[in-house]
């Protein structure tokens, strides 16, 4: 007995349709993630571009935790308690950004 190409194909396209049922996701999640698979031989994500982040979310955090303990601080005073505390050579853009992300805003 052989099978014909439409067989195989027709087979084929009922596992995606089972395995989608069976996670409860759509079936296009599913071809997805087997065509990743099979032209990769992994299915993990791929390594996003783009330069990754200086400072740590915990690192905005004491941020925050210094200017709320002195409210009259300067941007130059929070920059030299961030490049201290973290080891790192932090810019003033990156502490205002980081600032700004946590809704505070200096005058």
């Amino acid at each position: 007995m052989t099978i014909s190409r439409a067989d195989c194909i027709r087979h084929h396209i009922i596992e995606h349709i089972d395995r989608a049922a069976k996670l409860n996701v759509p079936k296009s999640t599913v071809q997805c993630f087997l065509k990743r698979y099979k032209e990769r031989g992994t299915a993990d994500n791929r390594k996003s571009s783009g330069k990754p982040q200086l400072l740590t979310p915990r690192d905005k955090r004491r941020i925050v935790s210094n200017i709320k303990k002195d409210r009259w601080s300067t941007l130059d005073d929070l920059v030299d308690d961030a490049s201290a505390d973290t080891g790192k050579n932090v810019n003033k853009v990156t502490v205002r950004k980081a600032l700004h992300s946590m809704d505070f805003y200096l005058p």
